[in-house]
């Protein structure tokens, strides 16, 4: 036998309390198993918090209206510190002691509690001898006798009586020895009264092969009996229907009347056997022991009036003698409520049905009978269904309060994705909706609300992942939908609006506490502003000066072709050196990633802007953040970071490598290859600032300031997402990275190439070719000039070193690389230059057309006026013919 549990001993303790002293060991175990079975199998749900705090609340009140404000702060204060320290059972243990409370305002002594229990020790019970000394008592007299009666006794027959003696009342032993007395049966053949009219009573056993006449008191008898779901002699019981005995029949009544009267009867005993039946049936689902215990309450009121019914017509002294059609009015009024449940439950079927199927049904059923003004069947549908709605409804609303799912044999249309529980992909893989064919399904009548139910327990569930406590996003509040649905069919207000209406007041409300309280987490706690801008200032590149310095280091190793140009351990390094100064940046979570495509040798890669997209900077975001900023649109953001270094690439090329070969001219070129040069240098040099102008200036800055006030008034996590994602696909396009303007953002590339090109037809690869004295100290000079504005601009935090080390890269970078580039033997630099400037045509046609062609195809959207806007700024040459 196992040891028993500490809540069973408890039990058994509470039922030993509670029954007489001397109760003997066999009654005491059977209350006790009685008792465990009715503990197990309650149905009863746990104490109310909200009518707790309530009752609190009201008791606060009273106390101040006795003018008692001293107690009444004090229970404040005890109560606030009690929410301090949350526990399961708080609300149970508080309602134990409201109920064992005894005028609290009186009784303000704790020492009083001794007085009081010595008292009541102590207090002498009242004995019949004290009585008896007041008052006297006739022993003579027959109430004095206690009878003991058999089972076949009857009112006729003679008890047999004991006397008490010594003046006492006898104990329960005394009376339970008197209750088990031996009974003796009837003789069959001893002719007693009692016997021969329990024989008349008994009609059946007198019934012939042929017929048997009965009164119409016997046969309302059978009549309430079978609608009780009792057995009776004049009617059969086939599966859940009746069939009458046809050899009975009614004396001043004809058979085929009588036939009729009883099958109305028995139709109606069969709409309440269908209930009966379906009561006792076992039901797994909760939703549906719900609908059993209402049908069973249905019951129970049904047999409580036809018992009222049968005492007033067998028992009760009437005038009127009682008739059929008499019976037949009262029953009908009696079993009204029955007869759209039982058919409900007969269209149900015997087999078991799905929850939200079940649930969709009565609901439809609900709203037709208000529509068709049948105010009995509206009554009783709306009372179960309420019933049950408000089950189907406890787990979701769980999963509002406390982001938590129940069991399986619920059934809640927000289940777990059974995917990896990675904090950062919390919001968009931990939970999600079930398919609209899946048992478990939301109803019809809670798809307007279902996504917002969804997004207020995701909130929950992100709020305690961050260790907020439950007080800082606020309570839940009260959905009373039996106490705010009107219960009459002839309300004016429909049914479906009305439990509409009361859902949703419950969750927008409980949606717009967690999710304000969820934003400020984001926005203060986690940073999310302040990743915002760390994310511009790396891959957007709103700090010019710090992306200076890391662009000139990464560009003077490419055109030295050095292989090492992305070591990630030396880029990273360089970051965090340069960054550092950068506040909203946490150097912890940059990192660099570098991959190499191609095996082809250096002095080859360098001559493609594709080679950089070999570097990758990456910036991990917490957890939090991620759940926002997800990690596609990061993929947006690095190959928008890509373009726009490809275009400072080509800026760098133009501007440290070949100003000052271009503006002083080589000695063995003629005027107008010099001139040539000029033109196609300023022409290249035009079309790269206004690409880079125009993608950080108008479209970038622009874009950043909009999305940082849509996040602000985002009205919930969903839609900050939502306005990211639409952030990062508009400036994929409005910076021509998306795919369908991939042919613009290729010939876009292949002119930047040809500044790379460009570059090397004025950079000879024979040696070095030193400048003139006065182009170096113009160029130092100027150089110097830029270093000490931007030192009284702001940079004073940079180290002299690192000035020092910049000016040493830009004497060593400053157009003295090698190039890569060879003019052919049958080749001169003028047809050189002249293919540059025809190939840097062609692409700038092809781009110009394909941006006229997008932006009027765009019409009116922002990326179409973006699109206009820099066809307009590219087709400069144009005027310049």
């Amino acid at each position: 036998m196992a040891p028993a549990t500490p809540s069973t001993a408890l039990a058994d303790q509470l039922v030993a309390s509670l029954l007489p002293n001397g109760t003997s060991a066999s009654r005491l175990r059977k209350y006790n198993d009685a008792f465990s079975r009715k503990l197990k199998s309650h149905n009863y749900a746990r104490t109310n918090q909200f009518e707790v705090a309530e009752k609190f609340e009201g008791f606060q009140e009273k106390l101040q209206i006795l003018n008692n404000d001293e107690l009444a702060d004090a229970l404040h204060k005890s109560l606030v510190r009690l929410k301090q320290h949350p526990e399961k059972w708080l609300p149970d243990i508080l309602d134990l002691l409201l109920r064992l409370s005894d005028e609290p305002t009186k009784k303000t002594r704790i020492e009083w509690l001794a007085d009081i229990s010595r008292g009541s020790a102590v207090v002498p019970s009242l004995t019949w001898a004290e009585i008896e000394a007041v008052h006297p008592v006739d022993r003579s007299d027959d109430i004095w006798t206690i009878a003991r009666y058999s089972d076949l006794s009857s009112d006729d027959d003679a008890v047999e009586v004991v006397p008490t003696s010594d003046g006492k009342v006898p104990t329960s032993e005394e009376q339970e020895v008197c209750l088990q007395a031996t009974f003796e049966p009837l003789d069959p053949n001893s002719g007693s009264k009692a016997l021969n009219r329990l024989r008349e009573d008994q009609f059946w056993r007198n019934v012939s092969t042929n017929s048997y006449e009965l009164t119409e008191l016997q046969v309302i008898r059978e009549i309430l009996f079978m609608l009780q779901g009792l057995p009776t002699a004049l009617f059969w019981r086939v599966g859940n229907c009746y069939e009458i005995d046809q050899r009975f029949h009614l004396n001043n009544c004809s058979r085929e009347i009588f036939l009729d009267i009883l099958s109305d009867f028995s139709d109606i005993a069969s709409r309440l056997d269908i209930l009966r039946s379906y009561a006792n049936k076992p039901q797994p689902q909760y939703v549906m022991q719900t609908l059993r215990s209402a049908l069973e309450d249905t019951l129970q009121h049904v047999d409580g009036r036809l018992s009222a019914l049968e005492h007033k017509i067998l028992v009760e002294k009437n005038d009127a003698a009682a008739t059929m059609i008499q019976l037949f009015a009262a029953v009908g009024k009696i079993v009204e409520v029955c007869s759209p449940l039982a058919q409900l439950i007969a269209d149900i079927g015997s087999e078991s049905i799905e929850v939200v199927q079940y649930l969709e049904i009565v609901f439809d059923r609900v709203c037709r009978s208000q529509t068709s003004g049948d105010e009995v069947g509206f009554r009783s549908l709306s009372r179960v269904f309420l019933q049950c709605f408000d089950s189907y409804f406890r787990p979701l609303r769980e999963w509002t309060d406390q982001g938590t799912l129940a069991d399986g044999q619920t059934v809640n249309f927000v289940t777990t994705s059974g995917l990896s529980q990675d904090p950062s992909q919390l919001w968009q893989t931990w939970y999600q909706l079930a398919d609209d064919s899946a048992p478990n399904r939301c109803p019809n009548f809670l798809q307007s609300v279902k996504a917002q139910i969804f997004r207020v327990g995701k909130s929950v569930v992100f709020l305690q992942r961050l260790n907020s406590p439950h007080e800082r996003f606020g309570h839940s509040p009260v959905l009373t939908p039996q106490e705010s649905v009107s219960t009459s069919a002839n309300s004016l207000v429909p049914f479906a609006e009305v439990l509409a209406t009361s859902v949703q007041d419950y969750v927008e409300s409980r949606l717009h506490v967690v999710t304000r309280t969820l934003r400020g987490h984001l926005g203060n706690d986690c940073g999310l502003w302040k990743t915002l801008d760390a994310l511009h200032s790396v891959y957007f590149a709103s700090n010019g000066y710090i992306t200076d310095l890391v662009d000139t280091k990464i560009f003077s190793a490419i055109d030295r072709c050095d292989k090492n140009w992305n070591d990630r351990f030396l880029l990273r390094d360089l970051f965090q050196t340069i960054f550092k100064y950068v506040q909203c940046l946490e150097l912890e979570r940059l990192s660099i990633r570098s991959t190499s495509k191609s095996s082809g040798q250096m002095s080859h890669r360098r001559q493609s802007m594709n080679l950089l997209k070999d570097l990758q900077v990456q910036y991990k975001l917490h957890w939090s953040v991620a759940n926002v900023l997800t990690l596609p649109s990061l993929a947006s953001y690095q190959r928008v970071s890509t373009f726009l270094r490809q275009i400072r690439r080509a800026k760098y090329i133009l501007e440290r490598r070949s100003f000052f070969q271009v503006r002083a001219g080589r000695p063995d070129t003629t005027l107008q290859a010099q001139n040539l040069n000029l033109m196609l240098h300023h022409n290249l040099l035009l079309f790269v600032n206004t690409l880079y102008n125009h993608f950080t200036t108008l479209v970038v800055e622009v874009a950043n300031s909009k999305l940082q006030q849509d996040l602000a008034d985002a009205a919930d996590i969903d839609a900050m997402i939502d306005t990211h994602d639409r952030y990062c696909k508009d400036l994929e396009e409005a910076c021509l990275t998306s795919k369908k303007l991939k042919p613009i953002h290729d010939e876009i590339i292949s002119a930047l190439d040809l500044c790379i090109r460009f570059s090397d037809l004025n950079n000879p690869s024979q040696g070095k070719r030193r400048r003139s004295s006065s182009d170096t100290r113009s160029y130092v000079s100027a150089t110097s000039h830029q270093q000490r504005r931007r030192l009284r601009d702001g940079d004073e935090n940079h180290s002299s070193d690192e000035v020092e080390s910049d000016e040493d890269n830009n004497d060593d970078d400053d157009g003295e690389g090698y190039s890569t580039f060879t003019i052919p033997d049958d080749s001169t630099l003028v047809h050189q230059l002249r293919k540059v400037r025809g190939d840097l045509e062609k692409h700038l046609s092809f781009v110009v057309a394909g941006l006229k062609s997008m932006g009027r195809v765009g019409g009116q959207e922002e990326e179409g006026r973006y699109w206009h806007i820099l066809a307009v700024r590219l087709d400069w040459r144009r005027s310049s013919c």
